[in-house]
This record gives structure tokens, sequence and C-alpha cells, in this order.
């Protein structure tokens, strides 16, 4: 992924990820990739990865089962807030 100089990698990434929930890329229910595969598909640090999955999991698009991985939530279960905007 080639990034855009106007904007920060942690926005970026966050509107990527965002925008592959929301349009069904990533199913409801469905794992999304772990931290580690995240980090190769987008070669940003693991501390970015984790910054825009909790930004995430505040708008209850996704949650974290420990030990079993991070999950789409629920459509009806989203918050739709200020992070709108950016998209």
């Amino acid at each position: 992924m080639e990034w855009d100089e106007d904007r920060t990698i942690w926005e970026q990434l966050y509107a990527t990820l965002r925008a592959r929930i929301t349009s069904g890329q990533y199913r409801e229910r469905s794992v999304i990739p772990s931290l580690t595969q995240l980090e190769q598909e987008f070669g940003v640090a693991r501390t970015t990865i984790q910054k825009v999955l909790r930004l995430l999991k505040d708008e209850f698009l996704i949650r974290t089962i420990p030990g079993k991985g991070t999950y789409v939530r629920p459509q009806s279960e989203w918050r739709h807030n200020a992070h709108d905007a950016e998209e």
C-alpha cells in the first residue's frame, strides 16, 4: 500500500480497515487478520495497528476474544461517530 504524505499512516490504515468492515469485505462475525498478518500486509509497526484496532473497538466495529482473535461485530452494534466524517 502506498501512503499519502498528507495524512498520518494510522489515519490511512484506520480508513482502510474501517472501509473493509463497513463494506462487508470483512463480514460480520468473521475474524480479521492477526496483528502479524496486518504488519506484513501494510508494513507498519505493531503499535500503529494496535492504535487503529482500539479506535475500531471504540466504535464497536470489532471485538477481541483473548486467545481466539478479533472479530467484526454485527452491524446493529456499531456506533457511528465523528470518525464517519473522515470517509
